[in-house]
């Protein structure tokens, strides 16, 4: 028996309430609401046993229904209501919610704003299965992915555009932020793909008949790990896709506003006080380096097996390097120009 099923009120703030504040609900097992109401939503929380029909994300709902669910998003016996930050860039099959988005509610204008001309297209030529997320086949359509009949279950369109993304064009992933659509057996559904574009902001352990705020008691840690921190996963692909293919590792979010990542054995960082578009810090890999930065913004790394200590000068950003006496070397940006002209056996003969 689904845990909503006793729910006997059709909708709790549907849709855009007052505020004009778009919220949302999931279900969650109680073992879940501590870490959700400190840190958010996290994609390192995501099911590993499938779930992910249409990609990874959070899976929401946002009504309520006798019959109803959370949206195939983990279903437990606490509710958390949230908060969307942006709807834009969403993929809406929702006629009124389309129309407070978009001015109308036409799919295709949605499709061409979101994913470009050439995109819609190519769909409009297609007709052929295609793999959605989870692996399942999926015959694809201009028509069916516009939902050209006015299903009032959209669910089956918004998985044709989630097959044909994930086989034709992995980069428009990250071009679209989610879908809106009513499913089969699921309510009104609204799929988030970055992970930080929803926050909770209060929880229910009565089936939704009740909800009590997110205990303000939390503070900046909530601000800083739920309401304010990033997908690097989504907005790296988002920004930098060429980057994002060629990783090899990378975490799910920043640590200390850094992030360590790998590419054929080497690392370098991403530094949250740099658009993502920039890329990593160095043009030179590091044979070794840490997790992240010290609070003080110093890390120790090698090349060549030499250590360097990297500075970030927290008064104008630049990164400098300097030896492992504390001797400055160069700015992080000419060390691939420096180490190529440097003799390090000019520098130490006085030594021998």
């Amino acid at each position: 028996m689904n845990i909503f099923e006793d729910i006997s009120k059709k909708v709790l703030n549907e849709d855009f309430e007052a505020d004009g504040k778009f919220y949302v609900y999931h279900g969650t097992p109680s073992r879940a609401e501590k870490g959700l109401l400190s840190a958010g939503f996290e994609r390192s929380w995501t099911s590993a046993n499938g779930g992910n029909m249409y990609g990874k994300g959070v899976y929401t709902t946002f009504t309520f229904s006798r019959n109803g669910s959370n949206a195939r998003g983990g279903y437990g016996d606490t509710i958390l209501k949230a908060v969307v930050k942006t709807l834009n860039n969403f993929i809406i099959y929702k006629e009124e919610i389309a129309k407070l988005i978009y001015g109308e509610f036409n799919v295709e204008h949605q499709l061409i704003k979101v994913f470009g001309n050439n995109f819609v297209n190519e769909l409009r030529h297609t007709n052929e299965p295609c793999i959605a997320p989870e692996g399942y086949s999926v015959n694809v359509t201009f028509d069916k992915v516009i939902n050209s009949q006015g299903r009032d279950k959209s669910s089956e369109s918004a998985l044709a555009l989630a097959a044909f993304i994930n086989t034709k064009h992995k980069e428009a992933e990250f071009q679209v932020n989610g879908y809106i659509f009513c499913g089969n057996h699921d309510a009104d559904v609204c799929f988030i793909k970055d992970f930080k574009n929803v926050y909770p902001v209060a929880v229910s352990h009565d089936m939704g008949k009740t909800f009590i705020p997110v205990n303000s008691d939390k503070g900046d840690e909530f601000d800083k790990f739920a309401k304010n921190d990033i997908d690097l996963h989504f907005q790296l692909g988002k920004h930098n896709y060429k980057l994002y293919k060629e990783l090899d590792e990378f975490p799910n979010y920043f640590i200390n506003n850094y992030a360590r990542v790998k590419k054929n054995g080497k690392y370098n960082f991403l530094w949250r006080g740099r658009s993502l578009k920039l890329g990593v810090i160095s043009p030179v890999w590091f044979d070794s380096a840490p997790e992240t930065f010290s609070n003080a913004g110093r890390a120790i790394v090698t090349i060549d097996e030499k250590p360097y200590i990297i500075l970030n000068n927290k008064n104008s950003g630049e990164f400098l390097v300097f030896t492992k006496e504390g001797e400055y070397f160069c700015r992080l940006e000419d060390l691939e120009n420096v180490l190529t002209n440097f003799s390090y056996d000019d520098e130490f003969d006085e030594e021998f």
